[in-house]
Formats: structure tokens, sequence, C-alpha cells
């Protein structure tokens, strides 16, 4: 789903180097309360393709609550079952926040995933 600040791209399920069935969900730009439903509606149905969703964060220039709370509720959509969910490339402004509203901690944070 494409709006004039961000970007969100959903790819194809594909078997990671591990042999964990991955989606991967691009995120491009900025993220705040006009993009909050874009981005649940595609983390959650990327929760059914995979048994791991790994969204990239690394074109992504600002992050605020609202989408803190959307990556919330793609973690909350897999969470019961065995689908993992990982942020990799956080870097900068967007790393800081996760680390200072201490949700760095609660996802598998992965800077080098690619």
């Amino acid at each position: 789903m494409t709006d004039d600040y961000y970007t969100i791209v959903r790819g194809r399920p594909y078997r990671a180097a591990d042999g964990v069935t991955t989606v991967r969900v691009r995120l491009d730009g900025e993220f705040d309360l006009a993009a909050r439903p874009a981005l649940i509606d595609e983390l959650t149905a990327a929760a059914g393709d995979g048994t791991r969703i790994l969204v990239d964060l690394d074109r992504v220039t600002m992050l605020d609550s609202e989408a803190i709370g959307a990556l919330l509720a793609g973690f909350e959509a897999v969470r019961h079952d065995a689908t993992r969910f990982r942020l990799a490339n956080a870097r900068g402004v967007v790393r800081r926040v996760l680390d200072i509203s201490g949700l760095s901690f609660l996802f598998a944070t992965d800077p080098a995933a690619g």
C-alpha cells in the first residue's frame, strides 16, 4: 500500500537459510497515525503466510507511537501460534526509538538480517 510518505511491501513467502518459511515486510518512509491501519493490515495478512515475519526497517525515517502500536499489533497477531516476529535493520533514530521504548527487547531485533 502506498501513501505520499510511506510504502509497505509484503513479499512472497520464501524458505530462509535456516529452513524457516519467512515473509519479509519492507517499510519505507515515515510511519505515524496515518500509516497505522495499513501497517496493521499488512502485518496481520503476513501472519497467515509464513512461520516468521521479518519486518525490514532499513528505509524507515520516522516511527511514532502509533506505528509502534501497529508493530505491537503485528506481534500480538502471531504471538499465540508458532509464528516468529522479527525486526531487521533498525538503525539510527528508529533503533533509538525502539531502545527508549523498551521494545528492542520485546522483539527479536536482528540488525544484520537481509
